[in-house]
C-alpha cells in the first residue's frame, strides 16, 4: 500500500524528480484508489482530476483505477450528482464509489471492491 500526495500540476523540477519515485511505485501497484474531495468547487475538482488523469495516462497505463468520491457527508445529493457527472466526463470507464471516511458510509463496500479487484489481478 502506498499513500501518495495528489498529482500536482506544474510541479517544481526538484519535487518532480522526488515524485517520480512515487510514480514508479504506483506503476507496480495492483490498484490505484484515486481519492477525490466531493466538497471541492467545480473548477478545483476539474483541475485535480484532469491532472490526475493526465499523469496516469502517461505514467500508469496498465494499473486499474477506482475513483473514490470522499466527503459525501458534507455535500448535498444534488451537488454529489453534479460531481459524479464531472468526474465521469474525465474518467469515462472507471468505477466511481461515493464514500465518507468520516462517517464510514460505504467503506465496507470499498473494502470489498478492493479485495475483488486485487483477487482478479492475481
Amino acid at each position: 500500500m502506498i499513500d501518495s500526495i495528489g498529482f500536482i500540476e506544474d510541479l517544481n523540477p526538484l519535487l518532480l524528480r522526488a515524485f517520480h519515485t512515487t510514480l514508479n511505485e504506483l506503476a507496480n501497484s495492483d490498484l490505484i484508489l484515486l481519492i477525490v474531495d466531493a466538497s471541492d468547487d467545480t473548477e478545483t475538482l476539474l483541475r485535480k482530476i484532469s491532472t490526475s488523469k493526465d499523469v496516469m495516462r502517461k505514467e500508469l497505463t496498465d494499473v486499474p483505477v477506482l475513483v473514490c468520491l470522499n466527503k459525501i457527508d458534507i455535500v448535498t445529493e444534488t451537488r454529489l450528482g453534479e460531481v459524479v457527472q464531472e468526474i465521469r466526463k474525465i474518467f469515462e470507464t472507471e468505477e466511481i464509489l461515493t464514500v465518507s471516511a468520516k462517517t464510514g458510509t460505504k467503506l465496507p463496500e470499498l473494502l470489498t471492491m478492493i479485495e475483488e479487484r486485487i483477487r482478479a489481478q492475481a
